[in-house]
């Protein structure tokens, strides 16, 4: 929420006539970050498991590999799908 807040300020502040939107998109794409994060969050170490590592140690590099991969394209995606109409 606070990022879609943020991000309607500085687009109203700089005169941009989707700044609604923009802020929708950006509030989008944070919480499907967050829901990806926590589905991997909670897979990842499992499966690690499984296959006979150390969930602790090998976890936080998948999962935010994950969580950096899907935020930036969720974001990309979301804009070029909903600005550019």
């Amino acid at each position: 929420i606070v990022g879609g807040v943020a991000m309607y300020a500085l687009a109203t502040h700089q005169g941009s006539p989707d700044a609604l939107l923009l802020a929708f998109i950006t509030w989008l794409a944070m919480a499907a970050s967050c829901g990806v994060a926590g589905i991997v969050g909670a897979g990842v170490p499992q499966v690690l498991r499984q296959l006979g590592a150390d969930p602790a140690t090998a976890s936080s590099i998948f999962l935010t590999k994950a969580t950096d991969i899907v935020s930036l394209a969720m974001f990309l995606s979301l804009a070029a799908w909903l600005v550019v109409r």
